[in-house]
């Protein structure tokens, strides 16, 4: 008769080789580049300031996936600037900005807010705070 520890002992080594078996064929989650991140930011909001849409950045060649309601409202925005170099959040590079528009009353507003951009698999651009 087999000794349960001889059992328990099989057990967890079969147990053992499938992790590292699943281990190996895992795939990194791609990161995003900071530069290439600005660089996308940027377009996309010069874009946003010469009255392009959120869907023309999706029907795009690359798609541009843009999360943000502001760009859906009546905001119209008349300067930005991206405030500092970006940093890594996860896969994505966080990066700080200032607009500058009119809101619904035509009076000039100015807001900051932090914008989660992502470069790989696919183009993003999200407020964090949402």
């Amino acid at each position: 008769m087999i000794s349960s520890r001889f059992l328990m002992a099989t057990k967890g080594m079969f147990l053992c080789s499938l992790t590292f078996i699943g281990c190996s064929s895992s795939t990194a989650v791609p990161v995003s580049d900071i530069d290439s991140a600005k660089q996308l930011l940027n377009d996309s909001f010069m874009s946003w300031k010469s009255g392009r849409s959120v869907d023309d950045l999706r029907l795009a060649d690359p798609p541009v996936y843009v999360a943000e309601d502001l760009w859906t409202s009546d905001f119209k925005l008349t300067e930005f600037s991206i405030d500092g170099d970006g940093e890594m959040y996860g896969t994505s590079v966080r990066l700080p900005v200032t607009l500058t528009g009119a809101g619904k009353n035509g009076g000039p507003v100015k807001r900051q807010f932090a914008y989660l951009v992502t470069t790989t698999p696919a183009s993003t651009i999200a407020r964090s705070d949402r």
